[in-house]
């Protein structure tokens, strides 16, 4: 049996029990082995959650950046709703995504310190990719003249509070998140009057 193997079974009890709630005798048990057999690929339980985490920022990144390099013809408004959107809809149908943000919130208390690095990362990264993207916002004064990096920290709020609602509320409180947080975001930084392309 592979070591992904092993990595997917403990992403999927990690994701749905948190890690004080998975043993390594369950993820064993589905993966078809015995629970001994997960010592030849990890070192133990600590290591195997973080060769999890770090796959899945990894896999989180790379999903940032296809979706923020891919071209499309939606106004500039448009297109960060969708963003805001597809957070919802991966945390529906993507167990990868779930992983992530049930860690990122629920960390294993020992392991604070790797998590918030692997967090910090993420968060840098999306800083990187989005200011490049509202300062161009800014030039073509779809938005007001205003500090890029300040606003993509509002954006990013706004993309976390949707996140900890997905975690902490589910889907529904998420959904009613969404829209007045957006559209009171959009109001403040928008130079385009509504009714006005």
């Amino acid at each position: 049996m592979s070591a992904n193997s092993i990595k997917e079974a403990a992403k999927y009890y990690f994701a749905k029990n948190g890690y004080e709630g998975t043993s390594l005798a369950q993820i064993a048990k589905r993966v078809g082995i015995k629970k001994q057999s997960i010592y030849s690929h990890f070192d133990g339980k600590d290591d195997l959650f973080l060769q999890v985490i770090n796959d899945a920022l990894k896999q989180q990144l790379s999903y940032l950046h296809a979706v923020l390099l891919r071209k499309n013809t939606f106004a500039f408004k448009e297109n960060l709703q969708l963003l805001l959107q597809d957070i919802m809809n991966r945390f529906s149908n993507d167990r990868d995504m779930k992983f992530w943000l049930r860690m990122s919130f629920y960390p294993p208390t020992h392991l604070l310190e790797e998590v918030n690095q692997a967090v910090y990362h993420y968060e840098n990264e999306q800083m990187e990719l989005f200011e490049p993207i509202f300062r161009k916002a800014i030039e073509e004064k779809t938005l007001k003249k205003r500090e890029p990096a300040c606003v993509v920290t509002a954006f990013i709020s706004i993309m976390n509070a949707i996140r900890m609602e997905l975690v902490y509320g589910g889907i529904e409180r998420a959904k009613q998140v969404l829209d007045p947080t957006f559209e009171i975001f959009w109001d403040g930084v928008s130079n385009v009057s509504e009714g006005v392309k």
